[in-house]
């Protein structure tokens, strides 16, 4: 029976692809493009569990904040906060690693930094999200790669270079 209340009856399941039509007005379409899925995981930080703080002295735990995110993927290592231990062990599945790529997702949303180098005992805000890249063989140079030249670019004051690096850069995946 059909409503005369109704101008539609529709039955989402029926649908394989998105039904919002804002989604495709001026749509960009990417020839040869990969689904951002398929090379990297993504995975979220988390905030301290309710009615816990940062450590009031140092610790051997670390919290990795968007505020410790600079400029051209600068990370500013001096001033994560501490956490104790017990925090850290109910967050640790929320660490980061040597090769992850962590995003901004709140606040200043956007900033973009890599771990290059080793690190320990860092857990992740929930303001940022962290890509693990599936396979290291073919993305991960080139990842570390574009991140030291802007680094290098950055320290340089060769601001113009980098800007064109930053918007132009295509990685090769073989």
């Amino acid at each position: 029976n059909l409503s005369n209340n109704k101008m539609f009856l529709l039955d989402k399941s029926n649908f394989e692809k998105r039904f919002d039509p804002q989604f495709y007005l001026n749509r960009v379409i990417i020839k040869n493009s990969i689904k951002l899925s398929k090379l990297v995981e993504i995975k979220g930080g988390k905030r301290l569990p309710k009615g816990k703080y940062y450590a009031s002295e140092i610790t051997n735990y670390r919290y990795f904040r968007v505020s410790n995110m600079k400029e051209f993927g600068l990370i500013d290592w001096n001033n994560l906060e501490y956490i104790s231990e017990d925090i850290y062990t109910f967050l640790e599945r929320y660490k980061i690693e040597k090769g992850d790529v962590l995003i901004s997702i709140a606040g200043t949303v956007g900033k973009i930094a890599f771990i290059e180098n080793d690190v320990e005992n860092i857990i992740l805000t929930e303001n940022c999200a962290k890509l693990i890249i599936k396979d290291k063989t073919k993305l991960l140079q080139e990842v570390e790669t574009f991140y030291k030249e802007r680094i290098e670019d950055y320290k340089s004051k060769n601001v113009n270079n980098l800007a064109a690096k930053y918007y132009k850069r295509q990685f090769e995946i073989a």
